[in-house]
């Protein structure tokens, strides 16, 4: 019985001074200046699923089904003239369609971190400044016009 109760004592005594120190002890993280300016909070933009046709030889071949965001400085966003999604839309559109290294039927081919990196600097030359940081491509897929012509003709 005394052991008990000496054990009981010495575990509170032990949780008491344990949770004393680490509640007055001083936390300060180790701020680095240049990693804290690399590591500025960014606004993150969803846009709408968005659908484009693929014309080769002057035929449709099918379409690619995108959904993107994108990542951009917060304040930068104040003093722009142009609708950012607008820009965005038409510069995504403009490169799948100028794109002839696209080919829809190999896209294990495709280089989808280059396209990522040509819309950001496409978007920012047309907007005139450094607005986009970086475009994150949440979902592509391609669907054939054959395809497309097959689920029509389930549904009806």
């Amino acid at each position: 019985m005394l052991k008990t109760v000496m054990i009981s004592l010495w575990l509170m005594g032990l949780l008491s001074g344990s949770m004393y120190y680490f509640s007055t002890a001083p936390v300060t993280p180790a701020v680095d200046e240049g990693a804290a300016a690399a590591q500025q909070e960014l606004d993150y933009i969803s846009l709408q699923p968005m659908t484009v046709a693929i014309v080769r030889n002057n035929e449709v071949r099918g379409y690619i089904i995108l959904e993107l965001s994108f990542a951009m400085d917060p304040d930068a966003s104040d003093d722009m003239t142009k609708p950012l999604e607008l820009v965005l839309n038409d510069r995504i559109i403009e490169s799948l369609h100028e794109d002839r290294s696209i080919d829809i039927f190999k896209l294990d081919e495709f280089d989808i971190k280059a396209f990522a990196e040509r819309l950001v600097t496409s978007v920012n030359a047309k907007m005139g400044k450094d607005l986009l940081k970086q475009v994150l491509i949440q979902d592509i897929n391609f669907v054939s016009k054959e395809d497309v012509r097959d689920m029509l003709m389930r549904k009806s």
